[in-house]
């Protein structure tokens, strides 16, 4: 290939597009052949080299695909604010104002709530029975927030926002059976049975302009020289309630100025409000994202709009137990500035939630990163979740682009997409990295960055989120059914009987690679 360059993506395989630019197959020709300097060799005709290309896609013997899919008829440029799963048996998506509830056995429709206005701001957990609390209105997050109870779509209570809650924007985290609101700086816990406020902390600093804050609160609180101040500028649930907190020391009171800032991490009491410990982040750290609550597992960045540059793990007493260049998860030096795009859902801003991310999973004492990006294939990397040292990763030239969906103590689940033409997979990596086992093929599914995704009860759910596609929500299973390859995706319009188009071919065993300990392995 000319310079030695690896050959450059294919385009997302995805579902056919109820809308179509004719610049888009020009764009897509123009992007593989300029990225990678040989799409021809991938995918053009006449290439001498299909018998020595690995085969790439699922294999014959793998078994189901999509169970059901469906169109929800929503206009594009709607936005999704909430994907959720509830119980065994419902998943659970709001789009602007409207949730809708669906069974996940065949995908019909269980009920139907709209809340009042055309805004709205949502958690991305809900307690263990289904509540949710969200801030919904005319714009922004609303004016208004209001209990939902995802078994039934019917409204608990309901309440106005106060002035202090900052209705112009906010984040929200459950957390057992109390939500936390973060708005510009200020921090309200709440309980979810009755909205009843358990503790608030209004700042006297404010992270976005990096200096004292100009609400009446700051002016009454008026700090004085060489004081400390914070304000709460992230907050994420789950099995525990973390918040992000930035902080300055006052250099000049009487003109509000203030040092560089700098950061801290601290685990709340749900219940109380008490703060259980507070860790400093690392000097010369910015906090980007919370990729696991328990154990904590948090990125980090070196400047405020900067990439990202470490990841840290954090114990359960909050001590830092360990601290790795990004790069450890396998991802390029070229696409470290992806990674919060594959990650966390396009969100590019440090001040958007913290904990709205996937690509990575924790199970048992291993935490699996799948770094994506322009390069090529993508490994999956195990690494311990004390340490950050890398256990094994696995690659294959099989599949093109790998996505971590769950993980338990007998490993990892990842979703395989493939190349053009060819289907794709669900597989269980060992917790070792020494077997690969396929699960169900996916046809020619790909996960893009903002996706939603959920691993429940051994099949995939996944929506899109720009209503752009043929299908909104798909779930996938052993038990369903190959879904023919399109034929603008490069397949020959049939269902697949062992092989998957001219370009590629199904069949033969995964190619991959474990490393451990400086040992390679190779996983079946």
């Amino acid at each position: 290939m000319p310079g030695g360059m690896p050959p450059g993506p294919p385009p997302p395989p995805g579902h056919r597009q109820r809308k179509r630019s004719p610049w888009v197959p020009i764009l897509v020709v123009v992007l593989v052949l300029a990225l990678g300097g040989g799409g021809w060799f991938l995918f053009g005709p006449g290439s001498d080299d299909s018998n020595t290309r690995p085969p790439m896609g699922a294999t014959p013997d793998t078994p189901g695909g999509v169970v059901w899919s469906l169109n929800e008829e929503v206009a594009e440029g709607a936005r999704i604010e909430g994907f959720w799963t509830v119980g065994e048996d419902t998943l659970v998506k709001a789009v602007d104002n409207v949730f809708t509830a669906y069974s996940l056995a065949d995908g019909s429709s269980l009920w139907t709530l709209a809340l009042e206005g055309d805004s709205m701001c949502a958690p991305s957990g809900t307690t263990e029975d289904g509540l949710i609390v969200v801030g919904h209105g005319e714009y922004n997050c609303g004016q208004n927030i209001t209990q939902v109870d995802l078994t039934t779509g019917e409204t608990g209570w309901s309440r106005p926002l106060e002035p202090e809650e900052a209705p112009d924007g906010f984040q929200i985290a459950i957390s057992g059976s109390s939500y936390a609101i973060h708005t510009h700086g200020g921090w309200n816990l709440h309980r979810i049975a009755d909205g009843e406020l358990i503790s608030a902390a209004a700042a006297v600093y404010s992270s976005l302009h990096q200096a004292v804050n100009r609400t009446d609160f700051a002016q009454e609180n008026a700090p004085t020289n060489g004081q400390e101040i914070c304000a709460v500028d992230g907050v994420a649930g789950g099995e525990r309630l973390i918040r992000r907190r930035t902080c300055a020391t006052v250099t000049d009171a009487a003109n509000g100025t203030t040092s560089a800032p700098f950061f801290k991490l601290e685990q709340i009491d749900p219940d109380t409000g008490d703060t259980l410990w507070s860790l400093d982040v690392p000097e010369g750290r910015w906090v980007s994202k919370i990729h696991s609550a328990t154990p904590l597992v948090v990125s980090l960045r070196s400047e405020e709009f900067g990439r990202v540059t470490d990841l840290m793990f954090v114990d359960e007493a909050g001590q830092i137990t360990g601290q790795v260049p990004i790069e450890t998860t396998g991802v390029a030096e070229n696409d470290v500035h992806l990674l919060l795009e594959e990650w966390c859902r396009d969100s590019l801003v440090p001040y958007n939630g913290v904990d709205e991310c996937g690509g990575t999973a924790v199970g048992g004492d291993t935490f699996y990163a799948s770094p994506s990006g322009l390069s090529g294939p993508n490994p999956v990397t195990a690494m311990d979740v004390t340490t950050g040292a890398v256990k094994w990763t696995y690659e294959t030239e099989q599949f093109y682009k790998q996505t971590v969906l769950a993980a338990d103590e007998e490993g990892v689940i990842i979703h395989q997409a493939s190349h053009l033409g060819s289907s794709g997979q669900v597989a269980r990596i060992s917790a070792d990295g020494q077997t690969v086992e396929p699960l169900f093929r996916t046809d020619e599914a790909w996960l893009q960055p903002t996706f939603y995704t959920a691993w429940l009860n051994g099949q995939l759910v996944y929506s899109v989120s720009d209503f752009s596609l043929d299908q909104d929500i798909a779930v996938y299973g052993p038990e369903g059914e190959a879904v023919p390859l399109t034929e603008e995706n490069g397949g020959n319009g049939e269902a697949e009987d062992g092989t998957a188009g001219a370009a590629t071919e199904g069949g033969g065993e995964d190619a991959g690679a474990a490393e451990g300990g400086g040992a390679d392995a190779e996983a079946p």
